[in-house]
């Protein structure tokens, strides 16, 4: 109880006045805030009414920068670099903080939104080049028409850093 209130607390949305320099915003920020956010979800009937603002607004000013900065999301493929560096790890933590906001906040004017662009990057993590033609449904339209690249090979692996890497995010 206290790490999640102490790292909600920190997090640069809630403005610590303490002189210190806050968390969140960065390359893996949303992926931080979804750790931090689905803590405090599996314990939350035991979190104070403070700490449940703080993780609400740190989770949701976290989907909002993804919102506001992330685009659509990136494929190795585009740059013919799948053996060597994937984006399927960045996109599965980036569709892991809409998914939570989404979760968290079914009443928010995002949701619907949220909701979207968490199939929409999830989709995009492991993709692999034969699913730019496959029309099997993947939450309510062809999986075809939520990618526009891949990120995985098609016997199964991916590569980051250069060797073939373990799936630890989807």
């Amino acid at each position: 109880k206290k790490l999640v209130k102490s790292l909600a607390y920190r997090h640069q949305y809630i403005g610590d006045t303490t002189g210190a320099t806050g968390w969140g915003y960065g390359w893996q920020g949303m992926n931080w805030a979804y750790s931090m956010g689905f803590a405090a979800w599996l314990i939350w009937n035991d979190l104070d009414s403070a700490t449940h603002e703080y993780v609400a607004e740190v989770v949701m000013s976290e989907a909002y920068i993804v919102n506001r900065d992330a685009g659509d999301p990136p494929y190795c493929s585009f740059d013919n670099n799948c053996s060597t560096e994937t984006k399927a790890e960045e996109n599965a933590w980036m569709a892991n903080i809409f998914f939570l906001a989404a979760a968290m906040m079914p009443n928010d004017t995002n949701c619907s939104w949220w909701k979207m662009r968490s199939s929409q990057w999830a989709a995009s993590a492991y993709a692999r080049q034969s699913d730019l033609s496959r029309t099997t449904v993947v939450d309510g339209k062809p999986i075809n028409e939520w990618i526009t690249g891949w990120n995985m090979m098609e016997e199964g692996y991916v590569a980051n850093h250069g060797f073939i890497h373990p799936d630890y995010m989807s």
